[in-house]
């Protein structure tokens, strides 16, 4: 019984420090029940505010700084040389909107910190190398002037924004907009020539390599500019025969003095030349012997009136209306029917030497290593292009053509220069480019290669294309397209061909060969442009 009775004794003894210890760890769970309320109310404070200067930030500072940066990359990226800072520019912004107070900059000489993350670095603001960057196999230079085709066609085919702008301004534009399309298609054409045969490759080059022109032709034919298409044909083989090697030329010989090409293929496109103008022009030959003329004054006064003589001034001859003319019909129009059917043939032999039994030739070339490096596109992908650019090709010319009369009356050119110049150079600017950095490159063959296959496409491949064309439209258009040329156009390219073959001969080419070839261009274009007013 003593033992039962001290037995609670004892328990209620030992239980006195375990209960000082349940209620002291009470105490301090409601002292860290009431320290975490704390905190949780100073976080939900800390958030609001940061809440807060997160939505002012975001927008307060962010779109004035999002287009800060949207303008400065986009310069810097137009500018070409400045592609590095459009590269800085792009990779910073979306964390500086992210987290901006995190973000230093850092010289080289300092070094990075150990737990920064480099986000971009940088070694020079500007590079003139970048002229030769490319974006998806296509060169920048021309990749930037896709916005002009953009602006273009909103500008041209939207009726809200069409008073925007004066007419000369959108036929600026849109003859921009033909360099990138040109180029754009041309790429595509060499991918899929790439990725196919020799044979199949050239046919290819002969068909939609003309694809430009034979848009820009057709759109101004159906319009009734049937003298500029003249002066473009005449243009385009002037200035590949001549503008093109001498520029080519020129550059390439201040870089590497005297270069050298392969004469034999040399001769070979000289061969075709000579075929080729004497095809296109031969109807013009025929129909100034034996078409009829009229004599044309500009003023006349009679000094007898009894024996009925006039004075006249301001004379000169000039065709008569085909339609009427029984040789243009019963003779000449057959002719040039005949030269048209003949000359895609020569063009064929052309192909068959050069491709399959006179390879050799080719080969013994000093710069045949060059080459034109295509983009590496899927066949898909390339005929997409090629449609898309076509299409868009041909709404672009649409725009340059309608535009073109009051280009004219403003500037008061005539039809035959702008053709001459604008309109025969403008589609073949990014085979130009092509030539000069192959020339640069010491591969002058290339580059002399692509203004005689550009000359043979013309008079091969293009003209009888636009003759079967006018024969299509003869019935919906009053004065079709007819394959007789001008006289200032006939001896310009005779003299063209002639001074060409005769810089080609000794296999060498430098910076004065190129500079004559340029001269003479330039007196036969500044003929064209003191053309009295009426003597079209």
């Amino acid at each position: 019984q003593q033992q039962q009775q001290q037995q609670p004794g004892e328990g209620s003894g030992e239980s006195e420090p375990l209960l000082r210890k349940v209620m002291s760890s009470a105490k301090l769970q409601d002292h860290l029940e009431q320290e975490r309320r704390r905190d949780a109310r100073s976080k939900l404070a800390s958030n609001v505010r940061l809440g807060l200067a997160h939505v002012l930030w975001w927008v307060v500072c962010v779109p004035p700084l999002a287009v800060a940066h949207v303008v400065v990359t986009v310069c810097a990226w137009m500018c070409v040389v400045m592609i590095p800072m459009a590269k800085v520019s792009a990779l910073v912004a979306p964390p500086l909107f992210a987290r901006p107070l995190r973000l230093t900059v850092r010289r080289e000489a300092d070094g990075p910190s150990g737990e920064a993350e480099v986000l971009v670095c940088t070694f020079e603001a500007v590079n003139a190398f970048y002229r030769t960057y490319s974006v998806g196999g296509m060169n920048v230079c021309l990749v930037n002037l896709l916005p002009f085709v953009i602006a273009s066609l909103l500008l041209g085919y939207v009726p809200a924004l069409e008073r925007l702008v004066s007419p000369t301004l959108l036929f600026v534009f849109s003859l921009v907009s033909i360099v990138p399309l040109a180029y754009y298609i041309g790429c595509a054409i060499s991918s899929i020539a790439a990725q196919s045969s020799g044979a199949i490759g050239a046919v290819l080059n002969a068909t939609f390599g003309s694809i430009i022109e034979l848009v820009l032709y057709y759109v101004s034919i159906k319009k009734g500019y049937n003298n500029l298409v003249k002066a473009a044909l005449t243009g385009s083989l002037l200035g590949t025969m001549l503008f093109v090697p001498g520029l080519c030329m020129v550059l390439g010989g201040l870089k590497h003095r005297n270069q050298e090409f392969n004469a034999a293929s040399a001769s070979v496109s000289s061969v075709l030349l000579f075929v080729s103008v004497v095809g296109a022009y031969t109807p013009s030959f025929f129909y100034k012997v034996y078409g009829q003329h009229e004599l044309r004054c500009s003023a006349c006064l009679p000094t007898n009136s009894t024996a009925g003589i006039m004075s006249c001034q301001g004379c000169h001859y000039t065709q008569v209306d085909l339609h009427q003319d029984p040789v243009y019909d019963e003779y000449t129009r057959p002719l040039v029917y005949v030269v048209a059917a003949l000359l895609p043939v020569a063009y064929i032999i052309g192909l068959i030497f050069t491709l399959k039994t006179h390879t050799f030739i080719y080969e013994l070339d000093p710069s045949s290593g060059g080459h034109h490096d295509a983009p590496e596109w899927s066949r898909p992908k390339c005929v997409a292009i090629l449609l898309v650019a076509t299409v868009l090709m041909a709404l672009v010319c649409e725009l340059v053509i309608n535009n073109l009369e009051p280009v004219l009356l403003s500037t008061g050119l005539s039809e035959e220069f702008v053709g001459i110049t604008i309109i025969a150079l403008t589609p073949n600017i990014a085979e130009i480019i092509n030539g000069v950095q192959f020339s640069l490159a010491n591969h002058i063959s290339l580059a002399l290669e692509i203004g005689s296959s550009v000359a043979v496409q013309v008079c091969l491949f293009q003209i009888p294309v636009l003759v079967v064309i006018a024969a299509i439209l003869n019935d919906t258009v009053d004065s079709s397209f007819t394959l007789l040329f001008p006289d200032l156009h006939l001896w310009s390219v005779i003299f063209a061909v002639v001074v060409m073959n005769y810089v080609m001969t000794d296999g060498t080419s430098n910076y004065f060969q190129g500079s004559g070839l340029l001269v003479v261009y330039a007196i036969l274009v500044a003929m064209f442009y003191f053309i009295p007013a009426g003597h079209s």
